[in-house]
């Protein structure tokens, strides 16, 4: 409940402070906003000044000025641009209202801003894993970590449900005309023509990672900061879905029914296999790599097909497809397992890769030293401190400036 109320004290002061939200942070906010008219309600009348002022006289035990500083530090830190006219008093209102509603968590676990040379006190730990938002096809937006295990919504022919901490698919022959078990053995995959196909989005939010189980038992693994549409149920020739980020896919064998992953200008065909898909804004290049079975990749007119243990590499703006033969397949999975894995990466990717299972942003100064990082396997339940003493060395140098993780060479 505490890291539940945090989230929502954070993105009511960022959207009061007149900061865009990110997509994942809009439908975090909206599904609050729709749990209870009273929230709605609530963020009305935190833009009046009436109400506010009524509410700041109930609460004149608390220390307004004592909660300023660390609300005036955090939009000054932020840039927040001026896009709603709220005076200071008003701030402090906000944030004493929040305050009151969370119980003070915001002000009193928030890390204070560290001079460079205290960057090893900062102490940070990773949000609770299992943080994702359902998006189902009417445009509703279910919050995974606030909804109790069981059925939460039938899409098409499929019963969503979620189970464990893990998101399930299962097809129910009561909800549409087609039986399961032509659906689930791959004997028919369509459904008849006045099928529509239903589509669902889930994203999973930066400290995040998420596990799916899709109509045809093909399993999901997601990292942070990722989201992929597929449908609830499966239709036609082929399962076809669409990645943004990074995950790892355990494809159910269908031979006649082969599985596309549709990444930028990139697809990934499978008919059943295990392999990783990776690739980030921050990050200029897909990369797939194979654990076991076969998989193709496609990019325009180019096409490779891997063996187990090799990679793919197409690279933003290449014609060729790379193909790595003798690739690090552990450390590619290292992040379902619990580990940040460096070794492939350079600097700039291990540093965001940081900021996404931190909730952090980035800022580079200078040019940075080339070649990748080679420190193994490093445990990603380890406070944020920790990773950075173990990257730094004489030629690299970190500072954690509130939200802002500062690289120097």
């Amino acid at each position: 409940m505490a890291d539940e109320l945090q989230i929502i004290v954070e993105l009511l002061l960022k959207y009061l402070s007149g900061q865009p939200l990110e997509e994942a942070e809009k439908l975090l906010l909206q599904a609050w906003l729709d749990e209870s008219p009273d929230n709605a309600l609530l963020l009305e009348q935190m833009q009046t000044e009436e109400w506010m002022q009524e509410r700041l006289s109930q609460i004149s035990k608390v220390d307004k000025e004592k909660i300023w500083a660390p609300v005036a530090t955090y939009l000054e830190e932020q840039k927040a641009p001026p896009v709603r006219k709220i005076s200071r008093w008003k701030y402090v209102a906000a944030a004493a209202i929040l305050c009151a509603i969370a119980g003070g968590i915001f002000v009193l676990t928030r890390p204070h801003k560290a001079p460079a040379t205290t960057m090893p006190q900062v102490y940070v730990k990773p949000a609770p894993h299992n943080r994702a938002v359902l998006t189902l096809a009417d445009g509703s937006a279910i919050i995974l970590n606030k909804v109790k295990d069981g059925e939460l919504a039938k899409q098409g022919n499929a019963q969503v449900m979620k189970q464990g901490g893990k998101l399930l698919y299962v097809l129910n022959p009561m909800l549409g005309q087609s039986s399961a078990s032509e659906l689930s053995n791959g004997a028919e995959m369509s459904v008849g023509a006045a099928q529509k196909t239903v589509t669902n989005k889930l994203t999973v939010a930066k400290s995040g990672m998420y596990e799916l189980q899709l109509p045809d038992s093909t399993l999901v693994w997601m990292n942070s900061a990722s989201s992929l549409e597929y449908p609830a149920v499966f239709t036609g020739k082929y399962r076809d879905v669409a990645l943004y980020g990074e995950a790892y896919f355990e494809v159910t064998k269908k031979r006649d029914h082969p599985f596309r992953v549709f990444i930028k200008d990139v697809t990934v065909t499978a008919i059943g296999t295990a392999f990783n898909i990776r690739c980030y804004n921050s990050e200029h290049s897909v990369r797939t790599t194979l654990a076991n079975g076969g998989v193709s990749v496609r990019k325009g007119d180019k096409i490779v097909v891997l063996k187990p243990g090799q990679q793919a590499r197409v690279d933003s703006g290449a014609k060729d497809i790379q193909v790595i033969s003798d690739a690090n397949v552990d450390g590619a999975l290292s992040w379902k397992n619990g580990y940040f894995h460096f070794d492939d990466m350079d600097i700039p990717s291990a540093v965001y890769e940081l900021a996404r299972w931190y909730d952090k942003d980035v800022h580079i100064e200078k040019v940075l030293p080339q070649g990748p990082l080679s420190l193994g396997n490093i445990q990603r339940s380890l406070p944020l401190k920790d990773v950075l003493e173990n990257l730094q060395r004489n030629d690299l140098h970190f500072k954690l400036d509130n939200k802002t993780i500062i690289v120097t060479p």
